[in-house]
């Protein structure tokens, strides 16, 4: 082994890692395809050292820690993601909204349904998180854990927690576990923030 095979080797293992440092350690990554890297309302720009409370790879952004790796699982992305003025979900919607699985692209929730827009946003301004009820959930894709409250997708992406209230059951989901654009859509790269639209 020469030196400069060496010298080859690791520059080709530093070039691993770094194309594979936004993704949680194979070991913790629960999601089957890696977080789309194009997110609806700006929810790609967002890194994991924004309120992860727990140690994760640096390079993660924070839909690759919230929604695929493991060690998050128990916590959420920051109260409130949904508001700010650079995501503006409330902004954006204006019908009835298909949101879709950050990793795979599968329709995960669907909102307003059998309510107004206004309603949806109180319920999501109340608890922090958009909240969807039982109408608007893609049943056949979302995995509801009733006993621990863990709420997934079936590509294993984790969504965010089933809490009912006083109203019925409601799902407390991440938005940037729930931001990513329509399986097979031949136009990934094209989203428009500005119009909630590809």
């Amino acid at each position: 082994v020469t030196k400069r095979m060496l010298l080859l080797f690791f520059l080709l293992l530093d070039l691993i890692e770094r194309v594979t440092a936004h993704l949680p350690p194979k070991e913790y990554n629960s999601c089957s395809e890696s977080v789309q890297s194009n997110l609806r309302y700006n929810i790609s720009k967002y890194r994991s050292t924004i309120g992860i409370p727990v140690a994760v790879n640096y390079y993660e952004s924070l839909a690759d820690a919230v929604c695929c790796d493991s060690r998050v699982m128990y916590y959420a992305e920051p109260e409130n993601l949904y508001s700010k003025s650079d995501v503006n979900l409330f902004g954006t919607l204006n019908e009835t909204t298909i949101f879709y699985d950050s990793s795979c692209g599968l329709p995960v929730f669907q909102a307003p349904v059998n309510r107004s827009i206004e309603d949806f946003y109180q319920d999501t301004k109340e608890h922090g998180w958009p909240s969807f009820r039982a109408d608007e959930v893609f049943t056949d894709n979302v995995v509801t854990n009733k006993t621990t409250a863990l709420v997934s997708s079936i590509c294993g992406t984790h969504l965010g927690t089933f809490l009912p209230d006083q109203f019925g059951d409601r799902w407390c989901i991440d938005l940037s576990c729930i931001s990513g654009n329509p399986l097979n859509d031949s136009s990934l790269n094209t989203w428009d923030y500005q119009s909630n639209s590809i």
